[in-house]
């Protein structure tokens, strides 16, 4: 897949619209909405045939095999910070008090 900027600006504005409202990106990790970014990404990625894992601190991998044993390493992070974290059923309680 050829790289493209527009596309990839086109894309964290779908994510934007799928997972904030009008406080920004609601994203905090354990929620609802985070796995739906999740599940957005991984779409995004099945097209390159990267195979995906999910570590157990519940980080998201996603490794492409190439030609080389060479390998590069790019990160990056989907979720965010608000001020006030929502109560959800799967998350641990740290935002109580």
């Amino acid at each position: 897949m050829p790289l493209d900027p527009k596309r990839t600006v086109a894309e964290l504005n779908d994510l934007r619209a799928l997972t904030g409202d009008e406080d920004g990106a609601q994203r905090v990790a354990w929620t609802e909405t985070w796995e739906q970014a999740r599940a957005w990404l991984r779409e995004r990625v099945a097209e390159t045939g990267a195979e995906e894992t999910i570590d157990a601190a519940g980080n998201q991998w996603f490794t492409l095999a190439g030609e080389s044993e060479r390998a590069v390493l790019i990160g990056g992070h989907s979720a965010s910070s608000v001020t006030r974290a929502p109560a959800s059923p799967i998350a641990p309680r740290f935002f109580e008090g």
